[in-house]
């Protein structure tokens, strides 16, 4: 059944009207009377609901079951991701939510892709829609959080937890005595980080002899973390 986000109270047997962002895609889909999608708020429940009524304006809806709940994840993974361009940070982020991550920060470096600060607000809004589109295909009833974006020199390794930085040379690796269950990974822009820029607290994960696209490491650190940490 098709998934759609809304943020809206959802109950058993409650019968609603759907966001118009929803209604169009609803009827994109050619959804009609009487047939039964799946809705979620965010809260970690999804609900399967019957439509009701539907027009060019309006799809009304009546919840039939409560569906499921997500599991408490394993690890919490927060990815630090380096801006880079449009096409590939959106593909990053889809794939990082299909990944399993709990939070993404965007990351201003010295290489990273250029963000003007009139800008921000309108990206921010892109890649939250993302983020939830994502969830939708995915099956994820929790939405992860997206940070405002930061500069890299105000990352910093999390005590509490394993820190990872996606790099082309190997390096010592952190040792934890119990499975972790925070884990950061940081990946940086294209061309990787400058000379001058300091990043301390994270080892280094090299996977193979190959060098990454920036939107490639995302894939690879993020899968290499969820087998040796998570939930796979």
């Amino acid at each position: 059944m098709s998934r759609f986000y809304v943020n809206l109270p959802l109950a058993l047997d409650e019968v609603l009207e759907l966001p118009l962002e929803v209604v169009r895609h609803i009827l994109v889909l050619r959804h009609k009377i009487n047939d039964n999608i799946v809705l979620f708020n965010g809260n970690g429940t999804s609900y399967n609901a019957k439509i009701i009524e539907i027009n060019r304006k309006i799809v009304a809806v009546q919840i039939t079951k409560q569906v499921k709940s997500n599991q408490p994840k394993l690890l919490n993974i927060h990815l630090l991701l380096c801006i880079i361009a449009n096409d590939k940070m959106d593909l990053a982020i889809q794939k990082a939510i299909e990944l399993g991550i709990s939070k993404i920060t965007p990351i201003i470096s010295e290489r990273s892709q250029k963000l003007h600060t009139d800008k921000i607000a309108k990206r921010m809004e892109h890649w939250q829609k993302i983020i939830i589109s994502s969830c939708e295909q995915c099956g994820n009833n929790v939405i992860p959080k997206l940070n405002h974006p930061i500069r890299l020199g105000e990352v910093s390794a999390n005590p509490n937890g394993i820190n990872l930085i996606m790099s082309t040379v190997k390096g010592k690796s952190q040792q934890h005595s119990d499975i972790p269950k925070q884990v950061q990974l940081l990946v940086g822009p294209e061309g990787g980080f400058s000379q001058t820029e300091q990043i301390t607290g994270f080892a280094p994960l090299m996977l193979g002899n190959l060098i990454f696209r920036s939107e490639t490491a995302v894939i690879a650190g993020l899968s290499y973390v969820q087998l040796k940490y998570g939930n796979w």
